[in-house]
């Protein structure tokens, strides 16, 4: 409190003691002024922190894209932790694709210990380029020992494909299919079998491991790709013959149509080798994988130029060019 000296005089010769107190009393600092207290708004108490968890959140909004990117999780259990991890090299799995892969199937790569994985630069982690991997959702048909029926009961399973090798020999098989976009699609049957490892070339990094690939697309493509190229067979012998669209079309040629493909303890044939693999280890002899059905390429087409009368003959071509004829 501010000291007034006329106060003072006064108190000093009433009481002496009243004096001392109001002296005292003067000599301490000033206090303070409170600090103004937030008033709450309507309906809100900030000492119930349940009342604001209670507050309705804004709805989200999203697309269509949106809802379909969604991840639905990984189907099943990894073929390659499940079943090729404890397998001797050669081994292999009959599959069959559930459904057509989309934006939803590609997710982060982890490392074993959960961590999510980068490329590296300079030794670090670049968080600007993750490993990515493509989540292919399967049906196990069979297996080279059979033992597929008590690994995967309910038949669900998932190939986790990883950019590379991996990638690359599903992606031959696939075009060796008249399929070259590299996507699997729904209803397709693949046949995949453990070809070895290749050493890293990087020490310290663990071998990668090597598959073979047979694919056959789902009932219907073949068919698809056989109309069109004749549909391209006809537009080059048309450009390459200057004449009009000929009326007469090319004959339709019959492609097979895949069947469903059933697993068999004794397939025909070997799968074509996308990966040249080392020769497999000692071992007990294991069943060739089948074939799925549809595999073969298609039949080549065969065209047929219409007929075309009242052509010159190149004798009056040439008279024409040099402005020599008619």
């Amino acid at each position: 409190m501010p000291f007034d000296p006329n106060v003072y005089a006064t108190l000093a010769s009433v009481d002496p003691a009243a004096a001392q107190a109001y002296l005292t009393a003067a000599a301490q600092p000033a206090a303070a002024p409170p600090l103004p207290q937030a008033q709450p708004q309507q309906g809100t108490f900030f000492s119930n922190p349940a009342a604001l968890a209670a507050q309705p959140q804004p709805a989200a909004r999203g697309t269509l894209e949106d809802f379909f990117n969604q991840q639905t999780g990984g189907g099943g259990p990894s073929v390659t932790s499940k079943f090729f991890n404890q397998r001797q090299q050669g081994s292999w799995l009959q599959l069959e694709v559930v459904s057509d892969v989309t934006n939803a199937d590609v997710v982060h790569q982890k490392e074993p210990g959960g961590k999510l994985s980068y490329y590296k630069k300079n030794g670090q982690d670049d968080l600007t380029r993750p490993k990515l991997v493509l989540v292919v959702k399967v049906r196990v048909l069979g297996s080279s020992d059979g033992s597929h029926a008590g690994i995967f009961p309910d038949g669900e399973a998932a190939v986790w494909l990883k950019p590379g090798e991996m990638a690359d020999s599903l992606r031959t098989a696939m075009a060796q299919a008249g399929d070259p976009s590299g996507y699997p699609k729904g209803g397709a049957q693949i046949v995949m079998q453990s070809a070895g490892e290749k050493p890293s070339r990087t020490p310290g990094y663990s071998a990668t491991k090597l598959f073979n690939f047979q694919y056959a697309g789902p009932a219907g493509m073949a068919a698809e790709a056989v109309a069109n190229s004749q549909a391209d067979l006809q537009a080059v012998a048309q450009a390459a013959s200057g004449f009009a669209n000929p009326t007469t079309q090319i004959p339709s040629a019959t492609a097979p149509v895949p069947s469903a493909a059933t697993a068999t303890s004794v397939p025909p044939a070997t799968a074509t080798s996308a990966v040249q693999a080392p020769p497999p280890a000692p071992g007990p002899s294991i069943p060739n994988p089948p074939v799925p059905a549809g595999a073969a390429s298609p039949p080549a087409v065969t065209f047929q130029a219409p007929a075309v009368t009242g052509v010159p003959d190149k004798a009056e071509l040439l008279a024409r060019l040099h402005g020599t004829g008619a």
